[in-house]
C-alpha cells in the first residue's frame, strides 16, 4: 500500500533550515524546498496531546523532565502531555501521592511491560485513552519518558507545511530513518526467532516485510482521524503485533486499504539513540549544528539540560556540557 501514501520525507543537518523532499517513488518526481522559519517567533500549532511512556518505578525522570512538557505549549500553542501508566495488577501508593501532587500521570486498565505485543496493548490503550478524554485536541502523540523533544522544532516544521497548503490532521510523522545507512522506504523483515526481544510470530504478522514504520522510542504522531478509524474500526485490537513500532505501520497500512484518505508519512529529524546510529549523533558543538528534533534514550538530566538549551533561544549555545557525566 506504500504508493497510496504521500512521502513528505524530512532530511536536515541544519535545524534552522528544514530541507523537504518530497518523493513519489512511482513517478520519479523529486521536489525540493529549503524552508527559514522564523525561529524564535512564537509558533502556532494544532492542538497536540501527548502521551509519555512511563512506568510506576520511572519517577526520577518524570521529575527531570516535567518542566520540559509542562512548558511545550509556549513553543507550540496548546499541548495536553501525560504520563501513562498501566494500572494492573496494582500501582504503588506512592504513584498517587505523586498523582496528587503533580495531576499528570493518567492510569490505565493494561499491564506494563514490553515483550510479547504487552506495550503494543499500551499504545492501543492511550488511543483509547485520547479520543474518550482528550478528543478535543487535533493531534496524539506516542514518546518515551526518555526522549528530548524541540517542541519548537516539530512545531516549525508542521508550520510550513500549512503555509504550503498541506493538511496536517492526514499525518504520520516520527523518525523513519536516520543517518546515511537508513531509508525511509527500507525494507524491515520480521524477525522470527522466538529468543529475540524483537521476535515476531507469523500468526501475528505473517508480511515478508513490515510497511514503513516510526521507530517507537523517539515517538510518533498521528491525526486524529487516523486514531479514531485505527480503534472504532478495531484495526489496532486485530493487529497486535509484538513490536510496538511495527504495530503502529501495520494499523496505518491497514487504515490505507480500508480508507480512500491521503495520509502524510514526515520522517522527523531525530535519533533512537543507540550505539549503531553513534556516527550520526550529534553530542558537542552549537545547538545550531544539532539536528534532532527527538532524541531518545537519554538520562532525564541530559533532557532537561537540553530542554533548557532549546529554551534560551541562542543557536550559538553550546550542548557538549548536557552529554558530560555528572563529577
Amino acid at each position: 500500500m506504500l504508493a497510496r501514501f504521500t512521502l513528505a520525507v524530512l532530511v536536515s543537518q541544519l535545524p534552522n533550515a528544514i530541507a523537504l523532499k518530497v518523493k513519489a517513488e512511482n513517478e520519479k518526481v523529486v521536489l525540493d524546498a529549503a524552508v527559514h522559519p522564523d525561529s524564535w517567533a512564537v509558533p502556532t500549532c494544532p492542538s497536540m496531546f501527548v502521551a509519555i511512556v512511563s512506568r510506576p518505578d520511572n519517577k526520577d525522570q518524570r521529575d527531570h523532565i516535567r518542566e520540559m512538557w509542562r512548558k511545550a505549549g509556549e513553543e507550540w500553542g496548546v499541548v495536553k502531555a501525560k504520563f501513562t501508566l498501566c494500572s494492573l495488577p496494582e500501582l504503588p501508593p506512592a504513584v498517587y501521592a505523586e498523582q496528587q501532587e503533580h495531576q499528570d500521570l493518567i492510569f490505565m486498565d493494561c499491564e506494563e511491560g514490553y515483550k510479547n505485543g504487552v506495550l503494543t496493548r499500551k499504545v492501543e490503550a492511550a488511543m483509547q485513552t485520547y479520543l474518550d478524554d482528550f478528543s478535543d485536541y487535533d493531534l496524539f502523540m506516542k514518546i518515551d519518558d526518555d526522549t528530548f523533544m524541540s517542541a519548537r522544532r516539530v512545531c516549525s516544521l508542521l508550520s510550513w507545511r500549512q503555509s504550503s497548503g498541506k493538511d496536517n490532521l492526514h499525518v504520520y510523522m516520527g523518525v523513519f530513518a536516520e543517518g546515511v545507512h537508513e531509508a525511509v522506504l527500507g525494507k524491515h523483515f520480521p524477525n522470527r526467532d522466538p529468543s529475540s526481544p524483537w521476535y515476531e510470530p507469523f500468526e501475528k504478522f505473517d508480511g515478508a516485510t513490515y510497511p514503513v514504520s516510526a521507530k517507537g522510542g523517539p515517538g510518533y504522531i498521528l491525526g486524529r482521524p487516523l486514531v479514531e478509524h485505527i480503534i472504532y474500526r478495531g484495526i489496532a485490537e486485530t493487529n497486535e503485533l509484538n513490536n510496538e513500532d511495527k504495530a503502529i505501520g501495520v494499523w496505518v497500512d491497514k487504515l490505507l486499504q480500508y480508507e480512500s484518505m491521503p495520509i502524510d508519512v514526515v520522517n522527523i529529524p531525530g535519533t533512537d539513540g543507540y550505539d549503531e546510529h553513534y556516527d550520526s549523533i550529534t553530542t558537542t558543538g552549537s545547538y545550531k549544528k544539532y539536528p534532532h528534533f527527538l532524541h531518545h534514550h537519554l538520562a532525564g538530566s541530559v533532557i532537561d539540560c537540553l530542554y533548557k538549551v532549546d529554551a534560551q533561544h541562542d543557536p550559538d549555545a553550546h550542548i557538549d556540557h548536557c552529554f558530560k557525566p555528572p563529577p
